[in-house]
């Protein structure tokens, strides 16, 4: 707002609440959601789905179905929800809460492959890859001098370093 500039109306109606919000699919890591539209006064909103993880994930206007990845795991149950936001800042009630609990993930990674990619006299730089139909966010290396491992927690983790090794050995 600038000095001596016209003041508007301020918008104070929120949207319609979005109705009938269903699932329509789930897998290990995702789950696929569909709502009837909210309308509001200005023309113009945004639709916010909320999981019982913590997660949000926006949506524009113009679609009413979207596909949540977002911290879900395999084997867990979640609920959800949807409402509507307009352009300014006002919220619609929310939606009916849906619950799904997604399958179990049985099937293993892929065996990584491993490459050296840099050696120095204390270190070494690995990378690696593997495949998973979900989030693969778990490495371990074995360090065979240590007889322990090296923890790798990245996501996703494809590389990584192993310090305070002896020199040539």
């Amino acid at each position: 707002w600038a000095a001596g500039a016209p003041v508007g109306a301020a918008d104070h109606q929120p949207p319609t609440a979005p109705k009938d919000l269903r699932v329509t699919g789930s897998a290990h890591y995702s789950v696929s959601l569909a709502w009837d539209a909210s309308t509001d006064n200005s023309g113009f909103l945004t639709y916010w789905i909320q999981c019982s993880n913590g997660y949000r994930m926006s949506v524009p206007m113009s679609l009413t179905s979207a596909t949540f990845t977002d911290g879900i795991n395999a084997g867990v149950t979640y609920w959800f929800r949807v409402y509507a936001v307009d352009g300014s800042g006002n919220t619609s009630k929310h939606s009916n809460k849906v619950t799904v609990s997604l399958p179990q993930d049985t099937n293993p990674p892929s065996v990584p492959s491993l490459r050296v990619t840099q050696v120095g006299p204390t270190h070494v730089s690995l990378s690696w890859s593997s495949t998973h139909e979900g989030p693969v966010i778990y490495y371990w290396v074995y360090r065979s001098d240590w007889g322990d491992w090296a923890f790798f927690r990245d996501t996703p983790a494809t590389s990584g370093m192993v310090n305070g090794l002896s020199p040539n050995t």
